[in-house]
Formats: C-alpha cells, sequence, structure tokens
C-alpha cells in the first residue's frame, strides 16, 4: 500500500483526467439523445435542416 504522500501525488495527477472522462462521457450521452431525437425526424422529412438547426441550438443551450 502506496503512503499518503504517494496517493496524494497520485490523486493531483490523475483527477484532472477522470473529470476530463467524465465530462465526454456526459457530452456523448447528451449527442446520442440529440441523435436518436433528430435523425428520424429529419429521414422522414418530418423536420428540415433549418429546423433541425434551431432545436439543436435550443438542446445545447
Amino acid at each position: 500500500m502506496p503512503n499518503e504522500a504517494v496517493l496524494n501525488q497520485y490523486d493531483k495527477i490523475a483527477k484532472p483526467y477522470f473529470q476530463r472522462i467524465v465530462s465526454i462521457q456526459k457530452e456523448a450521452n447528451q449527442l446520442t439523445k440529440l441523435r436518436d431525437t433528430l435523425l428520424p425526424k429529419l429521414i422522414s422529412g418530418e423536420l428540415r435542416i433549418p429546423e433541425a438547426q434551431q432545436q439543436t441550438e435550443a438542446a445545447v443551450a
């Protein structure tokens, strides 16, 4: 078992990477939901590109 100083140093180095991983996972989930919402509407013709842009901007804001 590493001593307290080594554990603290590891935490100091690794924590930003883990936070970035969590952030990227959240972003990927949001993009997946957005894709799953918009793609069927785009394919069916229910939604046009300008409307999709407006919905995308609203979802991101």
